[in-house]
């Protein structure tokens, strides 16, 4: 039975993570797009930061939310039953809906204030659009709010593939208003097209929402919820926490506001990469190992706990490094063939590729915090990331203010990087202390995993050097790439083999003897 949970379990996994690169893919698409039909224009960089202001609010709360719900919820459920904690679920809507609406009221009223402290370098015309967009963007709010609620509210019910494909839809809407935009010459049905492309989300969830019972029970939904004040505790230090690195990035964008047009674009488009890589690898694992974490953590099986998070941690390190080693190597051809054309030129892909490259140096410190994190939220630890996000803010800070005045727009990507090591360190080092973690554990995990990803990259480089010619993209080189790409990966494996990392070699291992086992038969 356990390890028919396990491959199912491993299944799920499989899927969300082939949902969420689809769905990425059309992010990936939309961003190609707005490059295309607006490169790296004062119209960019107004959406970009009209579109943060609501996000750095509303979504980080919304993850809060998700974070914090789910043990709320399963708790009530325990402790009463199904109907009661639906009874909390709907009157926490109600209390954010409130709050939303008061909100919206303040950001449409003081817009102008508002963009001024986001982006302090936008001037005459570029500030005014930003305005405009901030106007008509600022209600996303809401569905913000209750896309990470219901997705919280359908992941308890297992309900893992229909909470990540939303996001398709939501893409495909706006990828229809850019090109419509673009048609009819017109930025602002873009803009709408985005608001729109979010509340449809929500209308997708609601239904299946519904049919999880949240709309039956009987209690007075006008009503103060102690689980509700029982939630604040925990809400807080993890809204905090989750402020803090949207704010990180909204400092790199307000410090590199001020060198010109495209500045801001250009760290957005290197970062929608890095996301990407985030997003579809990390996001998954973590999604399923966070409820393992939290079980374990709850029945203070300290062993199998610690085991967890080592298996978790190699995991990510194996997948995330070859992953980081390609993006360096073949950065400038990555945003090639993503974004150069239109208004996008060669000039832009050029600063982009830059910025990725800095971007991809923190890359696996980025994923590696996330599953950090999760340790300490299982063990009902949410004031330690909280502070810990202090710290890598004030130090974001520092490094943008010397990095960008000495290197520019790639100062600030160079910051992003040393803030995440940062953070990993300080993280990793309070869990070892506490006997969370063990700490030469870790250190061998993690030489195993860089000197493996440092031969790849000696590896790739070379060949890429003697075969293939980055500047003409074609055919013949892509197809080159894809041998390369291989090969790589086989020397890659290879060494995970040699340095003896276990959890690998027995896996390979293992699909080894089973492709033999169907040969034989």
């Amino acid at each position: 039975m356990r390890k028919n949970r396990e491959r199912t379990s491993s299944k799920i996994v499989i899927i969300v993570m082939i949902i969420t690169l689809f769905a990425r893919f059309f992010g990936l698409l939309r961003e190609i797009l707005m490059a295309r039909y607006y490169g790296t224009s004062i119209y960019t960089d107004a959406y970009i930061i009209a579109n943060n202001i609501p996000t750095v609010v509303f979504d980080t709360l919304g993850q809060a939310l998700l974070t914090s719900f789910i043990p709320m919820y399963s708790k009530i459920c325990h402790e009463e039953n199904k109907e009661r904690a639906n009874l909390f679920t709907i009157r926490l809507i109600i209390y954010l809906m409130i709050i939303c609406v008061i909100l919206t009221i303040v950001g449409e009223v003081f817009t102008k204030q508002i963009v001024v402290v986001f982006a302090s370098g936008f001037k005459g015309k570029v500030l005014d659009i930003t305005i405009q967009f901030t106007r008509i963007l600022f209600p996303s709010l809401f569905a913000m709010t209750l896309l990470n609620l219901f997705t919280g509210y359908l992941q308890i019910y297992q309900k893992f593939e229909l909470a990540t494909s939303i996001t398709v839809i939501g893409n495909l809407i706006i990828i229809l208003t850019l090109i419509i935009s673009n048609i009819f010459q017109n930025v602002y049905i873009f803009v709408w097209g985005s608001l729109i492309g979010i509340f449809s989300q929500v209308a997708i969830l609601i239904p299946s929402v519904i049919k999880q019972g949240l709309l039956n029970n009987k209690g007075y939904l006008f009503k103060r919820d102690r689980y509700v004040r029982l939630l604040i505790p925990l809400l807080v230090p993890v809204f905090i926490g989750s402020a803090l690195n949207e704010i990180n990035s909204i400092i790199d964008r307000t410090m590199v506001s001020g060198l010109g047009a495209g500045a801001v674009s250009t760290l957005n488009y290197a970062y929608k990469i890095i996301s990407l890589a985030i997003s579809v690898i990390a996001t998954p694992l973590i999604t399923f190992m966070y409820p393992k974490f939290s079980a374990l953590a709850a029945k203070n099986d300290e062993v199998n706990f610690r085991n967890s998070i080592h298996k978790c941690f190699n995991y990510i390190l194996v997948i995330i490094i070859p992953i980081s080693v390609i993006i360096f190597v073949y950065r400038s051809i990555i945003v090639k063939i993503l974004f150069e054309r239109g208004n996008f030129d060669s000039i832009a892909a050029s600063k982009t590729s830059y910025a990725l490259a800095c971007y991809t140096v923190g890359l696996t410190a980025m994923a590696v915090q996330q599953i950090l994190i999760r340790v300490y939220y299982a063990k009902q630890n949410t004031v330690t990331p909280m502070f810990n996000g202090i710290i890598c803010a004030a130090a974001n800070i520092g490094l943008d203010y010397v990095l960008i005045q000495k290197y520019g727009f790639v100062g600030a990507s160079i910051a992003t990087s040393i803030v995440a090591i940062i953070a990993c360190i300080i993280l990793s080092s309070l869990l070892c202390r506490k006997n969370i973690l063990e700490s030469k554990k870790l250190g061998n995990i993690l030489l195993k995993n860089i000197v493996s990803g440092l031969v790849m990259l000696i590896f790739l480089t070379i060949m890429n050097r003697k075969f293939f010619d980055e500047v003409l993209i074609n055919v013949k080189n892509i197809l080159l790439i894809g041998i390369l790409l291989v090969i790589s990966g086989g020397v890659y494996l290879l060494m995970q083999i040699l340095v003896k990392n276990d959890d690998i070699t027995s896996e390979l291992f293992t699909i080894l003897n089973k492709k033999l086992l169907v040969k034989k038969k």
